[in-house]
């Protein structure tokens, strides 16, 4: 901006005819944004775009406004006109009452942590309808969502600043000027996708809910190489929000949910389910039930812990879910079980166990067990393999994960005989079996545990076809049921035997099936990698962020 423009923008200044400036509201790198009463007597905002109407940011924003124009939704942002005044791109807008983010600092100032959750939600509602809007009815991206861009007007969010807008029709579709905090990591590429503005919401949704990000970086390097490297941080968000989050936040944007309201809705859900509450009346009770997500207002910022939580922190687990993969699997369940049963040993543990194998001698043998009043019951998942001929006479079409080679070449003897993929292949066979006995094992462990704390643990062999075949699949699916049933705040444990890697001349498929295992491992314990899920077998995916490996 030149002298001359600089001193024309003041107070009493009719950039056109009939609106004079009244206030400067706002300042930026993109310019200036002025109060003005407008013929008629009504208030305006007028917004100054900085630089020549040939110049870059200015051009880039009058290309954008062209695409707007004609678009009108109740939460967008009302676009008055704009024109070209000395050179200077001139923008008239409705005037709003404030910025979302004014709303924050206005919580913060007043000690609480950010805007307390129903409130937030209905304001980032009102924003995903109009996103969903541009989306939908004209193929265009925001792509530079964040809470100073969200403006307030009666009560509610309107979607303002079109400066980055980009039809996703066009070929050419560089992105200039983001801002990198809530940037999502297709941007940094220049690749921005339907599923952009989504993930820019996600950011803010944590920013504003909790006063943290979900990147820590503080410079434009280290945010671009934190977006699309690294896992974000959810620890601050509830648990129950974590799930929901993790996913608008994968690395890959078809991933993400499908839009931006059903992002806001999964919002809303997750508060509605169970989660163990510990409290100082029950903390020493023997059994509890699950009591719905208590309702959080506006509360203060925690500075420490409570004598309460001091008090009690470390207090020995009483609950225990052991779920065992394949043949060694079992031997430790089994075990366990036989220590926990000795009536000669002083034990607090209440072991729930699940086994999943392929082999029937194994399961029959672990059914026949001796009962103990000490010891639940196993729950018992056999998976076996079916013969060649019953694949083909049944159908393969929720096997479509795995190769044609392995379902028509099933041992005869119906073994794995060591082979991961066969292991993998009785596992899909039976997949909704598997869900629901998982499903069950979960919900018998929340009733009995009530209130007090759990522990979740999968042992196997990587060295065996069965554990090997199965193990990713069976623990993402265990953090996508626990997370569903209230236990998001609950880790999983996994211990994993290994066949060394050199390899015996004699026997090498246990080599190659652990050093294949710690491989597939490695892959999916990248921020990027989410477990894609199987729709064959019914499994649904499970974030990067959440990732239990």
């Amino acid at each position: 901006m030149t002298t001359l423009q600089a001193n024309k923008i003041r107070q009493g200044y009719e950039p056109l005819p009939g609106y004079c400036l009244e206030q400067q509201v706002g300042e930026g790198g993109f310019g200036q944004v002025w109060r003005a009463s407008s013929p008629g007597g009504m208030k305006k905002a007028i917004k100054f775009v900085f630089g020549s109407h040939d110049q870059s940011r200015a051009t880039r924003e009058l290309r954008s406004l062209e695409r707007i124009k004609g678009v009108r939704h109740p939460f967008l942002l009302t676009l008055e006109r704009f024109e070209i005044i000395d050179e200077q791109l001139v923008i008239v807008t409705e005037l709003a009452d404030e910025s979302l983010e004014d709303v924050h600092k206005r919580y913060l100032k007043n000690g609480s942590c950010g805007i307390p959750r129903d409130i937030l939600l209905s304001h980032l509602g009102d924003a995903a309808d109009a996103l969903d809007y541009l989306h939908h009815s004209y193929k265009l991206q925001h792509l530079d969502i964040k809470p100073g861009n969200l403006l307030m007007v009666g009560g509610h969010v309107k979607v303002a600043d079109f400066g980055l807008l980009k039809d996703m029709r066009d070929i050419e579709c560089s992105v200039v000027g983001l801002t990198p905090v809530y940037a999502p990591p297709e941007l940094f590429d220049g690749r921005p996708s339907i599923h952009s503005d989504q993930y820019s919401l996600a950011v803010m949704y944590q920013e504003l809910l909790t006063g943290t990000r979900p990147f820590s970086g503080r410079t434009i390097a280290q945010l671009a190489t934190q977006h699309v490297h690294s896992p974000p941080n959810l620890e601050p968000l509830p648990a129950y929000d974590r799930p929901v989050l993790a996913k608008a936040f994968e690395k890959t944007p078809e991933r993400r949910f499908e839009t931006c309201r059903a992002l806001v809705e999964a919002l809303k859900e997750s508060r509605k389910r169970p989660v163990s509450v510990q409290s100082s009346d029950a903390m020493n009770a023997t059994s509890g039930h699950d009591m719905p997500a208590a309702d959080v207002g506006n509360l203060p910022k925690l500075s420490g812990l409570s004598e309460h939580s001091k008090e009690h922190q470390g207090t020995a687990n009483k609950h225990a879910l052991v779920i065992a993969i394949g043949g060694s699997g079992a031997e430790c369940v089994r075990d366990l079980r036989g220590r926990v049963a000795d009536p000669r040993t002083p034990n607090t543990l209440k072991l729930h166990s699940v086994l999943i194998d392929t082999d029937r001698d194994t399961i029959h043998s672990m059914r026949l067990a001796e009962a103990s009043d000490r010891v639940p019951k196993c729950n018992l998942i056999p998976t076996p393999l079916k013969t060649a001929h019953e694949y083909r006479q049944n159908g393969t079409a929720k096997l479509s994960s795995i190769s044609r080679r392995w379902i028509y070449n099933v041992p005869r003897n119906g073994t794995t005989e060591g082979m991961r993929p066969l292991g993998r292949l009785a596992l899909v066979d039976h997949g909704e079996m598997v869900v629901k006995k998982l499903q069950q094992s979960i919900d018998q462990l929340i009733q009995e545990a009530g209130d007090a704390d759990v522990k979740v643990y999968v042992v196997g062999s990587l060295a065996g076809g069965t554990c090997s075949g199965m193990y990713i699949d069976v623990v993402h699916l265990l953090r996508h049921l626990m997370d569903n049933s209230g236990l998001a705040d609950t880790g999983i444990l996994s211990l994993l035997t290994a066949s060394p890697l050199m390899m015996d001349g004699r026997n090498p498929i246990p080599s190659h099936d652990t050093q294949a295992a710690l491989v597939e491992i490695e892959h999916f314990l990248k921020a990027g990698n989410g477990y894609p899920g199987d729709e064959g077998a019914g499994w649904p995916s499970v974030p990067a962020a959440r990732t239990p490996l």
